[in-house]
């Protein structure tokens, strides 16, 4: 009994302890920020402490690839940029450089994909659309780098380089008009992302992007014309409506241009401007250049015109009552119906 009460008592203490063990006592510890909700923490300065330092360390690799570009070392340029889009993908330089890094080792989808990227964070830089088009004529996409030549003039008209680059697309087209036969890679509508773009203002397929798992498709078969064939073909027939509403857009207008006979004075400006050749190239870039806003042409004050005063001869009556004075005012009416 003495024993079986003894373990009783033990039994009683250990379940005692565990209970004690289990309540957290919140007296003990506490700090000032505990007793005081206005003192805040410590860690909170830690995040962007650290993203000051990824900032750091992304400008210092930028900088040695962009000397491993100039000094055409190119795989050695894409490892150091590919770190630093990894500690600091807001910088459109970044990705502009390794797109020509891409460029310069034939991995023009990759490039291509950068040079988006570039687009979408800075539309209004010319580089960007000069970075597009080149990889595009690499390519010999040459409808699509025209359009993007095109975009990036729209920004900097007085572009030499981007107007050197137009040039070259327009003439490709009218030698392939005349005859001259250009490797044709396999392209379809959807390939640019300004397609996407125009998909969602049309009436047709606005509804389609607002899905998901739609765009994300449409994003993955861009540069993949093999899987845009295997979607055509699938029950959802929604792709194939997208397909057949982008081939309206200009980027995927027949490479073909007439511009040499239709607008022959500009045409023989361009050629004598642009005499010199075209040389292809994907060059480092330093630094985000957005040219002046042209200033606004002045307001045009339009004065509104009088109307006509007419004159109707003299003695014309009606009921014996004289109908008009000699000179009919127009504004004032000199008369009523009722």
């Amino acid at each position: 009994m003495a024993e079986g009460g003894g373990r009783m008592q033990n039994t009683t203490t250990s379940e005692d302890n565990a209970n004690k063990s289990s309540v957290v006592d919140h007296t003990k510890g506490k700090t000032e920020e505990d007793e005081c909700p206005a003192v805040t923490t410590k860690d909170t300065s830690e995040p962007e402490d650290v993203m000051a330092k990824n900032k750091t360390k992304a400008e210092q690799l930028l900088a040695l690839g962009i000397e491993c570009l100039e000094k055409d070392e190119d795989r050695e340029a894409l490892n150091h940029l590919t770190e630093a889009i990894a500690l600091d993908a807001s910088n459109p330089l970044l990705f502009i450089n390794r797109a020509a890094a891409y460029a310069r080792l034939k991995n023009y989808d990759d490039a291509m994909e950068d040079a988006e990227t570039v687009v979408e964070m800075r539309p209004d830089w010319p580089e960007a659309y000069l970075r597009k088009g080149s990889i595009y004529l690499a390519e010999w996409r040459h409808r699509l780098a025209y359009c993007a030549f095109q975009c990036g003039l729209s920004l900097d008209p007085g572009s030499e380089r981007l107007g050197r680059a137009f040039f070259e697309s327009k003439t490709r087209m009218q030698k392939a008009k005349n005859g001259t036969v250009y490797p044709k890679p396999p392209t379809h509508p959807l390939m640019d992302k300004s397609a996407l773009k125009e998909l969602r203002r049309n009436s047709f397929t606005r509804d389609f992007m607002s899905d998901p798992e739609f765009v994300d498709m449409l994003n993955r078969m861009r540069r993949d014309y093999d899987l845009w064939l295997e979607v055509q073909n699938s029950e959802d027939t929604r792709y194939m409506v997208a397909s057949t509403v982008a081939m309206a857009f200009e980027v995927n207008a027949e490479e073909v241009d007439w511009s040499d006979t239709q607008e022959k004075e500009k045409h023989n400006e361009d050629l004598e401007r642009f005499s010199y050749p075209y040389v292809q190239s994907f060059e480092a870039v330093r630094e985000v250049v957005i040219p002046a806003s042209p200033p606004a042409p002045p307001e045009v004050k339009r004065s509104r015109t009088p109307p006509p005063v007419v004159k109707y001869p003299k003695g014309c009556e009606i009921d014996g009552s004289p109908l008009f004075s000699g000179v009919m005012d127009m504004r004032i009416p000199s008369f009523s119906l009722e």
